[in-house]
């Protein structure tokens, strides 16, 4: 949010030659996240419960289910094409029209794929839906998803070198340019480590720096090998 709006008010400055003052707030922003419940219940004025929303457990098209080894799956095969492709490889061709059912039908069929998607582990599943258009994923935990395909291949898993720590592992930078590729340039500063740097750019003499430290007022030298 404040990305966007630094963006937002430098393209106002450019246009008009105008600052502004920019005002972002972490709840505001998380409160915009509720458009879609938020649509119902100005519309309606009723109170959405959970799991009665086509996006929130609703439709059986849409939803979480666990698998024999106790991973989970996620469905969201809203669209019909996506939907009439899962009920074909599952080999339930009679489940295809229930897509949009009524929600007596949706809950039987959320009950049908629970106690079928536990029949098999979830690689089980991925190898038979995943490669298809049905809208079927893993739903991974933490160490699946650095060791997954695409997020090697984006370069979303990098490892560099530290002075203290050795080999670290780090998340890449999330966004590709065509002439100003990001990158990782330096490890986390440690307690200290730019101290002198800084009071030097603030025009702090070598002399006042010793003093500050001999009063305590900055930590000891750091010594690395970096």
């Amino acid at each position: 949010m404040a990305l966007s709006g630094i963006c937002m008010a430098l393209f106002h400055k450019e246009r008009t030659g105008k600052g502004q003052y920019i005002d972002v707030s972490m709840m505001d922003g998380a409160v915009t996240w509720l458009y879609a419940a938020a649509s119902d219940y100005f519309a309606s004025g009723k109170v959405p419960e959970r799991g009665s929303n086509r996006l929130d457990g609703q439709f059986a098209f849409y939803n979480v289910y666990k698998t024999k080894d106790k991973k989970y799956l996620t469905v969201g095969a809203s669209e019909f094409k996506f939907w009439k492709r899962i009920c074909e490889l599952i080999e339930k061709p009679e489940w295809i029209s229930l897509h949009e059912g009524s929600e007596e039908v949706q809950e039987k069929l959320k009950q049908k794929l629970t106690q079928l998607f536990k029949q098999e582990n979830q690689a089980y599943w991925i190898e038979l839906l995943a490669s298809e258009e049905t809208c079927v994923s893993p739903v991974n935990d933490i160490d699946q998803i650095f060791k997954d395909p695409q997020v090697i291949e984006r370069e979303l898993f990098k490892e560099m070198n530290h002075p203290l720590a050795g080999t670290i592992k780090q998340i890449g930078f999330p966004i590709k340019f065509s002439e100003t590729q990001g990158e990782i340039y330096s490890h986390a500063p440690i307690l200290g480590e730019h101290t002198e740097e800084i009071l030097s750019k603030l025009n702090y003499s070598n002399d006042h720096i010793e003093q500050f430290r001999k009063n305590g007022v900055i930590g000891q030298k750091l010594s690395l090998n970096i």
